[in-house]
């Protein structure tokens, strides 16, 4: 059973070459505030928005005669109250006798167009938490590093010390080991910020695996000895 136009569920618009209305079903009319038949003998640019007639005298237009048809084109009209509506547009070109017309579907598309500025607030959203997360980090890893840096020199001092006992000097370079593990850990923070902005930067340098395992031990010596393991 075919669908009569005049129960169509979307705006049908008939147009000729020269942008003469030839028709549109109520449908249409409802959704621009017009009363049925008030439009016929209208032109395309008396329903459209000031972009709308904008675009399609330079694109929608120009395409649908080049290629005989238009595919979801979005085009803004103009309702009777001056309001700009949006629709998706389909349109194709048809032979009739000696001349061609133009025969269009328009799907209003209000309630996409809040989804979308749903879309563009939740992004803009998330990118300010994801700034103030960053300048969290940042601020949080400066003021964990500030107070390791008179402890790292302090325990450097220390251990430059000629007549410091060797006992005493083993459990200095303990010390300046682990305050220096601390602070490339909270470098490492900072790189978690770097690694989101694609400003990660990697420093390569040559390194003793033998010096690095004894560190590796040293650091779970005790923790292991308490443990018995």
């Amino acid at each position: 059973m075919d669908l009569p136009a005049s129960d169509a569920p979307c705006g049908l618009l008939i147009f000729d070459d020269s942008g003469s209305i030839v028709s549109g079903n109520p449908a249409l009319h409802r959704m621009l505030g017009y009363e049925p038949g008030e439009f016929s003998l209208k032109r395309m640019a008396a329903i459209l928005s000031t972009a709308g007639r904008v675009f399609y005298q330079t694109h929608f237009f120009p395409t649908l005669k080049l290629e005989g048809k238009v595919e979801e084109v979005y085009l803004t009209f103009r309702g009777r109250e001056d309001q700009d509506i949006p629709f998706l547009v389909n349109a194709v070109r048809i032979r009739q006798g000696e001349m061609t017309v133009n025969y269009a579907a328009l799907f209003r598309i209000s309630k996409r167009g809040r989804f979308e500025e749903d879309l563009i607030a939740a992004k803009k959203e998330a990118e300010r938490a994801n700034q103030a997360k960053d300048d969290f980090l940042a601020a949080l890893s400066h003021e964990l590093r500030t107070p390791l840096t008179p402890v790292l020199l302090s325990a450097m001092m220390i251990e430059s010390e000629p007549e410091l006992p060797e006992g005493i000097r083993e459990q200095v370079v303990s010390i300046r080991r682990n305050v220096e593990l601390e602070a490339r850990l909270i470098d490492d923070l900072l790189d978690v910020t770097r690694i989101s902005h694609g400003k990660l930067r990697l420093d390569q340098a040559q390194a003793d695996v033998h010096e690095l395992l004894g560190h590796a031990l040293e650091l779970v010596e005790h923790s292991s000895n308490a443990k018995l393991i």
